[in-house]
């Protein structure tokens, strides 16, 4: 076991007691290392510093505070920015944040981007074409008038398989239902 010394407590400690260190030499050589107080020491004098310099935190905090203000009012003042997708100079406001920042695509280009993104790592077949007369059938890939589909109960959109695909599917579903219950009873 590999062990060192804490001034503070005077104790010897396994290494893992210690936090790891970095810090760069007059060379601008970065080293790493162990603290030279223990966990607990080190966590005890940084509460005890807290406590008795609480007036100076604050006082810190609203210096920051204010000096943050500033740079963002001197370096944000655009409320238009380009879409590196669209090429379109949009208000900000249409750009959605991540950490604070805003993207680089438009939240109508990211949308698009993200569905396309989510169907490539689901694995999905790419999306079905549809003109204003005809539309491709999800299950057996034909162009079929649009007549040849159904419409959902709840809104005007039509389904994704054509009559005859949703047919068989359902005789399919139906047999299948027959079986299990068939197999449960013997």
């Amino acid at each position: 076991m590999i062990a060192k010394r804490c001034p503070r407590c005077e104790k010897t400690l396994p290494v893992s007691q210690f936090n790891k260190a970095t810090w760069y030499t007059k060379g601008g050589v970065k080293k790493v290392g162990l603290k030279c107080y223990c966990k607990r020491c080190q966590s005890m004098y940084q509460t005890n510093w807290r406590k008795e310099n609480k007036k100076r935190i604050k006082e810190y905090n609203r210096v920051y505070k204010d000096k943050y203000r500033v740079y963002k009012q001197l370096f944000e003042t655009d409320k238009e920015k380009e879409c590196d997708t669209c090429g379109e100079i949009k208000d900000k406001t249409l750009f959605p944040k991540m950490g604070g920042k805003y993207l680089r695509h438009c939240k109508s280009c990211h949308s698009k981007y993200m569905k396309e993104y989510r169907r490539r790592v689901k694995g999905l077949p790419p999306p079905l074409v549809e003109t204003d007369t005809h539309k491709q059938c999800g299950e057996c890939d034909k162009f079929l008038s649009k007549t040849e589909f159904s419409k959902y109960s709840n809104h005007d959109k039509l389904k994704r398989k054509c009559k005859t695909c949703t047919t068989a599917y359902h005789s399919r579903y139906r047999f299948q239902k027959s079986l299990k219950k068939w197999n449960t009873k013997q």
